[in-house]
Order: structure tokens, then sequence, then C-alpha cells
């Protein structure tokens, strides 16, 4: 299954010309020197839509694979029971702080004029039916491209065989590119708690290790079964691994022990290099 995603919201920023025009002028700059941008609307009235929106595109991002653009994804049919439930649940929380916002729009609007103050522009604001027109979101789902559904009364079979085998050779490598998108998450994921322990022991206090440094990794241990659409069993084996002698790390005990640190820094580091990186030629190493 392929799925895509649209999220659309409303700009709270504006270019003002004439007042671009009154500080070129009196800067003695050229036309082309810059441009003011005036914030139309409260920050606070917008930054939770659009870190809910943010959050959205990443969690969309880390529960499906790639499929020849970013435009287009892939959704491995382990994943759809639990992708389809917590994306209803995202798209519920993000209309709802759509129509939140747009109840308040009146308000959020004579607020920011008086903060603009003199440059404030009533045509600056488009009516609330327009407003609500800027804000949408949208999961589509598609099905697998098929040569083997192509059909053409009126093309020569050649050109049907030649589309039908140009469209298996994208299926093949869109496949192979998915798989090694896996490889090289759970290798940004080692490499990360490997730099963040290089960094710790440089530092002699005040090092500022996140729950999420082994958090992360685990989350992406437990997706990996549902993404694995290859049922690759190299990556299978190297995603256990990363559970078994990383996912279990006390947080508080990497923090405060600097032999603790070393040894994770050991395994994530043998861990990258069976996948190819620091030394070794498998599987891993082909998908780098």
């Amino acid at each position: 299954m392929l799925t895509s995603l649209s999220i659309g919201l409303f700009n709270p920023k504006k270019t003002d010309r004439t007042i671009t025009r009154e500080v070129l002028i009196s800067k003695n700059a050229s036309h082309n020197a810059g441009a003011f941008v005036k914030n139309i609307l409260p920050e606070e009235s917008i930054k939770p839509i659009q870190a809910e929106a943010a959050a959205l595109r990443t969690w969309f991002y880390q529960n499906t694979l790639p499929w020849g653009d970013d435009a287009v994804r892939l959704l491995p049919v382990a994943q759809w029971d639990k992708f389809t439930d917590e994306m209803r649940g995202r798209l519920d929380e993000l209309n709802s702080l759509f129509d939140n916002f747009c109840s308040n729009y009146e308000q959020h609007r004579d607020k920011a004029i008086m903060q603009l103050g003199a440059m404030a522009n009533l045509a600056d604001y488009p009516p609330l039916g327009e407003v609500r027109g800027k804000f949408h979101v949208k999961v589509a789902y598609h099905p697998m491209p098929d040569s083997r559904d192509f059909r053409l009364d009126d093309m020569p079979e050649e050109a049907i065989a030649q589309i039908r085998a140009e469209t298996d050779l994208r299926v093949a490598d869109a496949t192979n590119e998915a798989r090694n998108d896996l490889y090289r998450r759970l290798a940004d994921r080692l490499q990360h708690i490997i730099a963040r322990m290089v960094e710790a022991n440089k530092k002699r206090e005040g090092t500022r290790i996140h729950a999420s440094l082994i958090g992360n990794l685990r989350e992406l241990c437990e997706l990996i079964p549902n993404l694995n659409v290859t049922k690759d069993d190299e990556l299978e084996k190297l995603r256990v691994r990363a559970m078994q002698e990383i996912g279990g790390y006390d947080i508080e005990e990497v923090r405060d022990n600097a032999d603790v640190r070393a040894e994770l820094k050991s395994k994530a580091e043998d861990i990258l290099a069976a996948m190819g990186f620091g030394g070794g030629s498998n599987a891993a190493q082909q998908a780098a």
C-alpha cells in the first residue's frame, strides 16, 4: 500500500512593501537589498498548529518508507492497523486545532493589530471563510503499481511489455530503497549515541543526556518488524542485537557513570561495525 500526506496552513507572515520601501530609502539601500516581513497574527495563536503539523509529518515519515519521492510513501500491510488508528487520532487533533483557531480568529486579528501599531493593515486579513480554507490535512492511500494490471488495447504488445518491465524495475528499486532506509535509520541512531558519549566524556560536568537517546533507538527497534517489507534476516538480527545490548540501558546510569558510557559507546560501535561501518562487508554496507 502507498500513502501520501498533505497539510496546508494559513501563513501568519506578510511582506509589507510600503515599510520595505521606507526602510530601504532611509538606509540608502538598493531595491533588492531586503524585505520587511511582519507577523500579522500573535505567535502563540498559530504555534500549536505549526507544532502539531510538524509532529504529524515527522510521525508519518517515521512510520512509512520511501517510495520513489517524498510525496508518496510505502505503508507495509503489517503496519496498516496501527498506522490508520493513530492517524485518525492525529487528524482529529489537528482539525480540532484548526477549528479552535478559526473560532478565535477575530480575537487573534485584533490582538495582532494592537501589537503592530502603525504597521497594521486590515487588508492583510482575509475573511474567516478564506482563512479556514487555507487549513487542511489529508491522508490518501493508493494501491501498489502492478505491471500485470497494465492494459491498453491499441498499444503494440512490444510497447506494453517494455512498460511492464520498467514498472517492475521501478517497484524493485523502490523496495530496495525502502529496505536501505531502515539500515540508515538504525545506523543514525547508533551514531548519535556514540557522538553523545564522546561529547559527554569530554565534559567534566553539566552533560545533558536525554532519555530519548535510548528511547528513540528502542522505538525504532520496535517499529522495524512492521516496516521490514523484504523480511531481511540481517536487519532483524541487527535490530534484536541493538535492542538487547543497548535498549535496556538506564539513562541515569549513563549520565552518572563514565564506565557505563564507555561500555555503551563500545557496544554501539560494534553493532555499526557489523553493519559495515568501520569494517566488514555485508548487506548493510551495501545499503549505506
